[in-house]
């Protein structure tokens, strides 16, 4: 579910409605100021942002975060053309060269899935087109300087404040995310491997996808995806990694067949999430530099991708015992801030387990996800996940898609919500696109008695996964 749904769309849909009204209203006022012809180059321009913008914005509707800013720039696109096709002045070649442009940056954004691209390039042609309109608009005005009158003047300070007012909003709302780039994170014990099993099942069945990994271990065999679902098969456990191995997973598949993602996951035996800062990433390109004899430049451009990590295997993993956990606090943090999409993970057993102990470790846990929150910014979207629901529900009688199953992941939220630090990223939400789930890589396993607890260490009996789906719609 997405936090403070009904909250965002509200919002959305009244910044869609002030964009329109204001948008009106400045093509109200427009026919006062542009008596005058304006300069063949002028005129030029903004025909063609006015072509580009109205492509584009066609591109950023197919993207949920960037849908609002594409109806804006719409919005407020179309009716300055209509405006200008009505007084027979529009520059049809300027305004076809636009649309080629735009067709192409939306062709490029969609076969690479980089909305982030799409809605940066937006804004700077918005810049643009705020500078250029501003000449358009004064020249208009200052041809008609002799004769205006003190009301003239006043309509012209609010067209000014009209133009303003509608580029701040165009900047706040035309936003795209990385959507291609999605990366799994969470805390030691959270469930890591077996939901990376589980988002395996649904990004091969679903979405076309296929998979990489890199192993820096002793015993690699037993940590590669097939070997780990064979062990699941035959009913054994799934070990977990050790502080002296390292492994990464990405599971790459298209949307719509089309657009590729890519969902990255690193499973290291040690505790990272209080180590993750600008400084200690920063001590730690400093101390690799000096310990693998490569510059710095390299190790920043190499640190967040696999290829690094094979690097390493092949030339320096005689050193990685001493340098894992280094190696990795700067792997995470990279990931962090490169990451268009980041998929959070709580441990469901800290929620069956939420007046025994697990209200502290959540409380903690959610206070270090928003310092993560603060430290790599908006420009993102967020998921937090609970994993082992079955731990806290009976869920073999309990359809994925059912209204049952929606209520449990509200029972949970509603649970988690007691937590000071689980609100504060609540309140996020209101700014920053968040949803929550909660999933279950084997339906079919029943939660044991207290006095049986021991017995879920055996695992999962097999993949049957319960709302793993949905995150993989999220990535995806």
């Amino acid at each position: 579910m997405r936090i403070h749904s009904a909250k965002r769309r509200t919002l959305e849909v009244g910044s869609l409605a002030i964009g329109v009204v204001l948008s009106l209203i400045l093509i109200k006022i427009l026919p006062y100021f542009l008596v005058a012809r304006t300069p063949y180059e002028i005129a030029i321009l903004f025909h063609f942002l006015c072509g580009v913008f109205v492509v584009s914005a066609v591109g950023m509707i197919l993207e949920e975060d960037s849908r609002l800013g594409g109806l804006l720039l719409a919005a407020i696109s179309i009716p300055l053309l209509y405006h200008s096709s009505s007084v027979g002045y529009i520059i049809i070649e300027g305004l076809l060269a636009g649309m080629v442009v735009g067709c192409l940056l939306d062709l490029y954004v969609i076969y690479k899935n980089r909305f982030d691209v799409l809605a940066g390039t937006s804004r700077t042609f918005l810049t643009g087109f705020f500078i250029i309109f501003t000449v358009y608009l004064s020249y208009g005005f200052l041809m008609q300087l002799p004769s205006v009158s003190a009301m003239d003047v006043y309509k012209f300070i609010i067209l000014f404040a009209l133009l303003i007012s509608l580029y701040i909003l165009l900047l706040k709302t035309v936003r795209g995310i990385k959507a291609g780039d999605v990366f799994v994170f969470g805390p030691k014990s959270s469930g890591k491997t077996y939901f990376l099993l589980a988002l395996y099942d649904q990004v091969i069945n679903f979405f076309a996808g296929w998979h990489k990994e890199v192993i820096i271990s002793p015993d690699d065999e037993e940590l590669r995806i097939e070997s780990m679902l064979a062990k699941v098969e035959e009913g054994k456990v799934v070990r977990g990694t050790r502080p002296d191995e390292v492994a990464m997973y990405a599971l790459s598949g298209k949307r719509m067949w089309v657009s590729p993602v890519e969902l990255t996951v690193i499973d290291y035996g040690g505790e990272q999430i209080s180590k993750i800062n600008l400084k200690r990433y920063r001590e730690v390109i400093a101390d690799l530099k000096k310990g693998i004899k490569e510059d710095e430049t390299t190790i920043k451009s190499k640190i967040g991708s696999m290829e690094f990590l094979e690097w390493l295997k092949e030339n320096h993993s005689a050193k990685f015992e001493g340098i894992a956990d280094s190696v990795v606090s700067a792997y995470l943090y990279k990931r962090l801030e490169s990451a268009g999409k980041i998929i959070f993970l709580i441990d469901g057993e800290l929620i069956s387990n939420f007046h025994k102990g697990g209200r502290g470790e959540l409380t903690k846990l959610f206070g270090h996800y928003g310092r993560i929150m603060d430290i790599f910014g908006s420009d993102k979207k967020y998921a937090l996940v609970v994993t082992k629901t079955d731990m806290f529900k009976d869920l073999t009688e309990v359809p994925e898609k059912s209204k049952k199953a929606e209520e449990i992941e509200e029972d949970i939220y509603r649970m988690l919500w007691q937590l000071s630090t689980f609100k504060a990223l609540e309140h996020r939400a209101s700014r920053v696109p968040m949803h929550f789930y909660a999933v279950s890589v084997d339906a079919t396993k029943r939660p044991l008695p207290s006095d049986h607890k021991e017995e879920e260490k055996r695992g999962p009996r097999q993949i049957y996964p319960w709302r793993v789906g949905e995150v993989a719609k999220f990535g995806f």
